[in-house]
């Protein structure tokens, strides 16, 4: 990624990456989020079968 960015495209493409960026950020968080609450919710109940 180059430093030396000038220009009111590359600054508008600059945005769009770093929104693209912040998105692929935002997701990731809600996976793991989601992943913690599966574990927590779904481990238990996998783990309750067990014993029948």
């Amino acid at each position: 990624m180059p430093l030396c960015r000038t220009g009111a495209k590359i600054n508008n493409t600059d945005a769009i990456f770093n929104l693209l960026i912040f998105y692929c950020f935002f997701l990731r968080i809600i996976l793991i989020q989601f992943k913690i609450i599966q574990f927590r919710f779904l481990e238990p109940i996998l783990n309750g079968f067990q014993y029948f």
